[in-house]
């Protein structure tokens, strides 16, 4: 940031509104930083071109000159600059699409899931397929999304969550369904222990690649401005079930307190 202090003779009303615009390039947050600059450009633009009586700026004076017209140049140029970056609704598009994918990835495990749960061995075959194709199409489409303001580690995080998912349903899931198909008069004690290592098994390596996503997302919700909807939540069994949707903050007021995001 460039800070000129000007010596201003007749303190007025407008000598109030440059100290108040110079004051609020300090105060207000980053979200409002930009504005700010352009409030600052504004003003000063306004007093250069509507001060007929010089009381203010002497632009008779060589130095004068060369010095607003820097001042000028360094605003304008850092408010293009800024104004070419990605928007708060860009980065939101982003982490949704990148979150709508995972969604259907867990919605299908979800139904796989309830299937073993519920003793419906004709249904494991069809779902763990159905999981599979699932897992290589998010992928796919991840992996066709570009990179953010010119980083792709969410991007990556996501990736990482469906090469997870590519690695339990290759080998945690079939080993679980071969033990969910066995007969009730042949399932033994032994048995239900696999099942129940299995599953922790899936639990923390698919807890791990989600919960890595979710630090990042929320990173990455702090450093565009918007709140995360329906956070990483854990079900009964402790599992991760969902990342977050983001949508933008909202001005905070006294009858609309922010709340912790999470549904």
């Amino acid at each position: 940031m460039i800070v000129v202090r000007l010596r201003l003779t007749q303190p007025d009303n407008r000598t109030m509104a440059i100290c108040l615009a110079l004051d609020t390039m300090h105060t207000q947050n980053d979200r409002r930083g930009n504005e700010s600059y352009t409030l600052f450009f504004c003003i000063m633009f306004l007093f250069i071109f509507v001060d007929k009586n010089k009381k203010y700026f002497h632009l008779t004076n060589p130095i004068m000159k060369k010095l607003f017209a820097t001042v000028l140049s360094s605003l304008f140029i850092s408010s293009l600059l800024v104004s070419c970056g990605p928007s708060t609704d860009d980065a939101v598009k982003y982490n949704d699409a990148l979150v709508s994918e995972q969604t259907k990835v867990f919605e299908k495990e979800s139904a796989l899931i309830e299937a073993i749960s519920k003793n419906m061995p004709e249904k494991f075959d069809v779902l763990l397929a159905e999981l599979s194709v699932q897992v290589d199409s998010s992928a796919d489409a991840v992996k066709k999304m570009n990179a953010f303001d010119g980083k792709s580690d969410l991007k990556d995080a996501a990736l990482k969550v469906f090469a997870t998912y590519r690695s339990v349903v290759d080998s945690n899931y079939r080993d679980m369904i071969k033990y969910a198909k066995t007969p009730d008069s042949l399932y033994t004690q032994e048995d239900d222990d696999k099942v129940i290592e299995l599953s922790k098994k899936i639990d923390d390596k698919l807890n791990k690649a989600v919960e890595d996503f979710v630090s990042l997302q929320k990173s990455f919700a702090g450093k565009y401005k918007f709140e995360l909807n329906g956070n990483a939540s854990e079900n009964e069994s402790g599992k991760v079930d969902k990342a977050a949707t983001g949508k933008k903050e909202t001005p905070e007021t006294e009858t609309n307190k922010k709340k912790p995001s999470g549904e």
